[in-house]
């Protein structure tokens, strides 16, 4: 083996040494940002708790917990229930709507379910007569929409009357639907 030349001993001494002080120098590496908690907020206040909601799912990785913070946020409501929490409640699905975490649809059926007199568990036909075969599992539903509609007007918004109101709803449609499916049978 031949003894190495000055100029190849020297180029591999300057490059070991690169390596060494390059592979000591404190790099600063950026870390991919650690998927979100997803905490619910334990505030209090509902304003705050939508807000802490909000800077939640603004993380994708916690829109597959939507209706925990949905539920929350009625429990919170319940502490304070005030009637302009269901225009909050609105603003909220609204916002979770165009943010993309929840469809139109879906929107739709969390405030009409909650906060409306509208029963979202009717079906949409003409043909009345139809819903006699599924009379009594139409107002099961109606009834669990009704639980719901305790919990969103009257607990989390205070709003006696148009919860007074769904329940006179809710009695007036199984009187019908009794009546017709009565007229149905008999035809």
């Amino acid at each position: 083996m031949k003894p190495l030349k000055p100029i190849c001993l020297y180029v591999i001494v300057v490059v070991l040494l690169s390596i060494v002080v390059t592979g000591c120098q404190h790099t600063q590496t950026t870390r991919a940002t650690p998927p979100a908690l997803c905490t619910l907020p334990t505030t209090m206040n509902f304003e705050t708790a939508i807000a802490e909601s909000k800077a939640d799912l603004e993380n994708t990785a916690c829109h597959i917990r939507f209706e925990a913070y949905f539920q929350n946020l009625l429990k919170i409501a319940k502490g304070s229930p005030e009637m302009k929490n269901r225009t909050l409640f609105s603003k909220f699905l609204i916002w979770a709507n165009e943010q993309g975490i929840i469809t139109r649809n879906q929107s739709k059926k969390y405030y009409n379910s909650y906060f409306n007199t509208t029963f979202m568990s009717l079906p949409n036909e003409y043909n009345i007569c139809s819903s006699c075969s599924k009379k009594e599992v139409l107002t099961r539903e109606m009834q669990k929409e009704l639980v719901l509609k305790e919990e969103g007007l009257l607990k989390a918004c205070g709003d006696k009357q148009t919860y007074y109101a769904a329940c006179k709803q809710f009695n007036s449609t199984l009187m019908v639907l009794d009546a017709v499916c009565d007229a149905c049978l008999n035809e």
